[in-house]
Parts: structure tokens; C-alpha cells; sequence
């Protein structure tokens, strides 16, 4: 058995969007909008940030990968 190993720039979403399209959010998490999944009651993963305000992407708790309670 082997197992592919994807070595990219682009975000594992992009690559296989037909398995996340669907479970995708956007949520306004303390002013800021974010695409998450969610992975619980309560919880969510952050996809990815949207916003104009470059000071939102510098913030540790909402970055990609992390989970919010909202």
C-alpha cells in the first residue's frame, strides 16, 4: 500500500474542495469574518480569515488551523 504525499502552496481545501465545500461556514467571530468547519456542538476550525484589516491576521486565536467556541 502507498500513500501520496502532496507537497503545495495551496491549502489541502483548494485541493479537495468537493470533500469540504459543503461543511464550510461563515461566521462573524468577535467582528471578524472567517470560513470554519464545523467540528463540534460548539466548535470550529478556522479555515481561513476574511477581512480588509491587516491587524486581524496577526491575531493568534483566530489563525488558520485553530479552534474557536463560538
Amino acid at each position: 500500500m502507498s500513500a501520496l504525499i502532496i507537497h503545495s502552496i495551496v491549502c489541502i481545501e483548494n485541493i479537495f474542495w468537493d470533500n469540504f465545500s459543503e461543511k464550510i461556514e461563515e461566521i462573524d467571530y468577535q467582528g471578524v469574518m472567517l470560513q470554519a468547519i464545523k467540528t463540534d456542538y460548539n466548535k470550529y476550525k478556522i479555515i481561513r480569515i476574511i477581512s480588509s484589516n491587516p491587524n486581524d491576521y496577526m491575531r493568534q486565536d483566530i489563525q488558520p488551523g485553530s479552534e474557536i467556541c463560538f
